[in-house]
């Protein structure tokens, strides 16, 4: 924002922390995807061994990318806030949750 207000490389710095943001969130994201059955054991011992710890895992393994497009999507709203664009940033949010909910009933009704 106060790279933004003397306009000295903001859209440079802006680029660079996004591509930084991106790469670290998509190794995040294969690790967490990949480490999802210690991630459910660590956090949900009591299903080890029962058919929840594998719906678990694989409902996991789903919704855990969502991270990372929230992340990013946090990123361009504070973009969007820095340039006085309050409602949109605001949107975004809700515009993201309506999509998972979408690909969830589309993943569904597929099989």
């Amino acid at each position: 924002s106060k790279k933004l207000q003397r306009r000295v490389g903001a859209e440079d710095f802006a680029q660079n922390a996004f591509s930084g943001l991106a790469a670290f969130l998509v190794v995040f994201t294969l690790i967490g995807t990949l480490a999802m059955p210690l991630l459910v054991w660590a956090m949900a011992a009591g299903f080890v061994g029962d058919a929840r710890f594998d719906m678990a895992v694989d409902f996991g393994r789903i919704t855990f990318a969502y991270i990372g497009f929230i992340s990013l999507f946090a990123f361009l709203s504070g973009i969007l806030n820095a340039h006085g664009r309050f409602a949109e940033a605001g949107a975004v949010p809700v515009l993201m949750n309506l999509v998972f909910i979408a690909a969830m009933v589309l993943a569904s009704r597929m099989g």
